[in-house]
């Protein structure tokens, strides 16, 4: 039988790898002198994709974060 979690444990990795990238954009924007409450949101987000797209590391550190926190469990594979 299927492991009908599976698909949340993938995408808890792409929530951590996200989050991970959000709060590098807002460091970023901080550093700059920038007050990140007064960037929309919107604005924020297209950055972190942007950011997450350039560093595609984020994803095995959420892997590993989430396989600590017990969100996720490395794919079985099937028995014949």
């Amino acid at each position: 039988m299927a492991n009908s979690f599976e698909h949340i444990s993938i995408c808890a990795v792409k929530v951590l790898a996200r989050l991970a990238a959000k709060k590098a954009v807002e460091a970023e924007l901080r550093a700059k002198g920038v007050r990140v409450t007064l960037v929309k949101p919107a604005e924020i987000s297209v950055q972190a994709n942007a950011y997450l797209a350039a560093n595609p590391r984020l994803y095995d550190e959420a892997r590993e974060r989430a396989a600590r926190l017990g969100m996720y469990e490395k794919p079985r594979r099937k028995s014949a």
